[in-house]
C-alpha cells in the first residue's frame, strides 16, 4: 500500500499510514474530525504552544492555499521567526530504505527504492564527494521518480517548510506535494536554491515526487520547518469549528 491521500480525516488517515505503528495520542476530538498529535521530537518547542490552544482544531477536508518564498529571509519573516532547521550534520550518514527513516528532527518514508537509479542517502560530501551538497556539509541526496520517492514526515502539525535546494530540474522535474497541492521547481526554482511555502492549513508531509520517469536526483539541506505560533493555532481552530458547523446546518 502507497502513501494515504494527503488532505483525508485524520482518523482515517493514521489507520492507513505507514506511520501508524508510532506513538501516538489523541489532543482533542470532534465528530468525524480529529486531531492526532505526534510524541514530541526532540527539542520542540510545540509543547508550550499546545498548552495556550484551548479550542479543538479541525484540518478541513480542502486543498490548502500555498505561499511560495524563493528567499530564505522573506519565509522566516513570514512564518513569524518560529521555525526548527535540519542541517543533517548530527546525523551518521547511511541510504535510506523502503519505509520510515529517522534523520533527526524528523523522519522520511521512501517508497521504491529498488525503481530508483540510486538510493535517497543522507551524504558527508567530506567523507564521499559529491556534487550535489549545498555548502560543504552533510546533506540529503533525493532520488525521486513519479511512483517511487520520499516523503517528509513531521510529527507535530506545522504551516510552512523550505529548505535548500541543489539541480532539482536535472531529469525528472521535482514536486513537492502538500495537501494535494502541487509546487513545480521548473516554474519557481529551476537551478536551486531556496524553495520554501507557508500554508494556511495545518499539514504533516510534505511529498517529493518527480514530473517525469527519469530518477531525479538533488540536494537538499537545512531543512526549515514553522510551528505555528499560539494564536495563529487557535485562529486555524476557529476557523477549522466554524467550517464544521457551517456543513453540520
Amino acid at each position: 500500500m502507497g502513501l494515504p491521500v494527503l488532505g483525508e480525516p485524520y482518523l482515517q488517515k493514521r489507520e492507513t499510514s505507514p506511520t501508524a505503528s508510532k506513538a501516538w495520542r489523541t489532543v482533542v476530538a470532534v465528530p468525524v474530525w480529529s486531531v492526532r498529535v505526534g510524541m514530541m521530537k526532540k527539542n520542540s518547542l510545540l509543547i508550550p504552544m499546545m498548552l495556550a490552544l484551548s479550542v479543538a482544531v479541525a484540518l478541513p477536508h480542502a486543498t490548502a492555499s500555498l505561499t511560495i518564498y524563493t528567499d530564505r529571509t522573506a519565509w522566516e519573516n513570514a512564518v513569524g521567526n518560529i521555525f526548527m532547521t535540519e542541517n543533517f550534520n548530527s546525523v551518521t550518514p547511511f541510504d535510506l530504505s523502503d519505509g520510515l527513516n529517522d534523520v533527526g528532527l524528523f523522519d522520511i518514508f521512501v517508497v521504491g527504492t529498488a525503481n530508483l537509479t540510486f538510493p535517497n542517502s543522507i551524504i558527508d560530501p567530506n567523507i564521499t564527494p559529491n556534487s550535489l551538497n549545498i555548502d560543504g556539509t552533510t546533506f540529503l541526496r533525493g532520488a525521486s521518480l513519479p511512483a517511487s520517492f520520499p516523503t517528509l514526515i513531521f510529527s507535530d502539525p506545522i504551516i510552512g517548510f523550505g529548505a535548500d535546494w541543489t539541480s532539482p530540474t536535472s531529469a525528472g522535474m521535482l514536486t513537492l506535494q502538500i495537501l494535494g497541492d502541487v509546487v513545480e521547481f521548473d516554474v519557481h526554482a529551476p537551478l536551486g536554491g531556496f524553495l520554501g511555502v507557508v500554508s494556511d492549513t495545518l499539514f504533516t508531509e510534505v511529498a517529493m515526487p518527480a514530473q517525469n520517469a527519469f530518477t531525479e536526483g538533488y540536494g537538499m539541506d537545512n531543512v526549515s520547518f514553522a510551528i505555528p505560533a499560539p494564536g495563529a493555532l487557535a485562529f486555524i481552530a476557529l476557523a477549522g469549528l466554524m467550517g464544521t458547523r457551517r456543513r453540520r446546518r
